[in-house]
């Protein structure tokens, strides 16, 4: 499967995810994620292909019913449980990847927007770099005066 467009699947490939048949390839297949060396901030997955393919699978159903729900109420928290127990996934991993969480993208922005400077602070901030330049100044201008004075 390739991306094309942005990073969007085609729509061929979209009916493929769809056409998986997930008792054949949950025979072959093994999926984990792991710490590397014990190093809790890097993580390997560790599957073949099959593995990742199923795993790829329960993503496309979480996001499926996340659009399913979205279209019925946005403004809830959606939260989509995957499969954690199947016999594919190594019971030895380290991370089990146990739900999807919708992120609310509006908020998101908001948080963004409001990390804009209002005139007001941008006038505060402005007014006091020039009046610490007109102290130094000042300051300048007086210990010349002073050193003219004495010598």
């Amino acid at each position: 499967m390739g991306f094309v467009n942005n990073n969007f699947l085609t729509n061929e490939e979209l009916h493929s995810i769809n056409k998986v048949d997930e008792q054949e390839l949950k025979k072959l297949a093994t999926f984990g994620v792991f710490a590397i060396d014990d190093d809790w901030n890097n993580f390997v997955i560790k599957a073949n292909k099959e593995g990742l393919q199923l795993f790829a699978t329960e993503l496309w159903k979480a996001s499926q019913k996340m659009k399913e729900k979205n279209d019925s109420d946005y403004e809830s928290n959606i939260i989509i449980p995957l499969v954690t127990n199947a016999e594919w996934i190594n019971s030895n991993s380290d991370i089990k990847i146990s739900v999807v969480e919708q992120i609310n993208k509006v908020a998101k922005e908001s948080k963004l927007t409001n990390k804009n400077e209002t005139v007001k602070e941008k006038i505060v901030k402005y007014g006091c770099v020039t009046i610490l330049i007109l102290i130094l100044i000042a300051m300048f201008i007086g210990m010349w005066t002073l050193v003219k004075w004495i010598f």
